[in-house]
């Protein structure tokens, strides 16, 4: 979604449900789409996220953000936080299994199915890929279905 519509869209919303006191911005984060501050009364959103995703998503992660600032200070995703948001037109879930998410800038590959799992920092260990565990050796780990890690080119500027 473009940026300047994601903020007319966030004025608006924000206006709509009376958070007129409340800050809208944007940071650089890769492993959520947004927050809610009580503190400074700030609703965030995850640049990376906003400008992969289409509307329906972005629209979403506002009112899901404005359910936790009208929720207040401490509800989490408990079932009034839950109730809030089904009001306000927001999914009552945690997290959005349909978001595209920012690839990160390494990449665990398993050799034998080429499944990509991608991480944003360099991960302490490798482990094994529990797709082919599963299937070829009873969930247990084997060392020849170890993931290998890498750069993500595409992240480094090299595709």
């Amino acid at each position: 979604m473009d940026l300047t519509d994601a903020v007319l869209l966030a004025q608006k919303l924000m206006k709509e449900h009376k958070l007129d006191e409340w800050k809208l911005k944007f940071d650089s984060r890769k492993r959520r789409m947004g927050a809610c501050r009580h503190s400074s009364k700030e609703i965030i959103l995850s640049l990376p996220y906003v400008e992969l995703n289409d509307e329906n998503i972005v629209r979403d992660t506002i009112l899901h953000e404005i359910a936790h600032a009208i929720a207040g200070y401490g509800e989490g995703h408990n079932i009034i936080w839950k109730r809030i948001a089904s009001h306000i037109g927001a999914k009552p879930e945690r997290c959005s299994s349909s978001a595209k998410s920012p690839e990160g800038k390494w990449v665990l590959i398993c050799n034998k199915c080429e499944q990509k799992a991608y991480r944003y920092r360099r991960p302490k260990r490798q482990g094994a890929c529990g797709k082919c565990c599963n299937k070829y050796n009873n969930g247990k780990y084997a060392e020849e279905y170890k993931l290998e890690l890498r750069l993500n080119r595409k992240i480094i500027g090299f595709e």
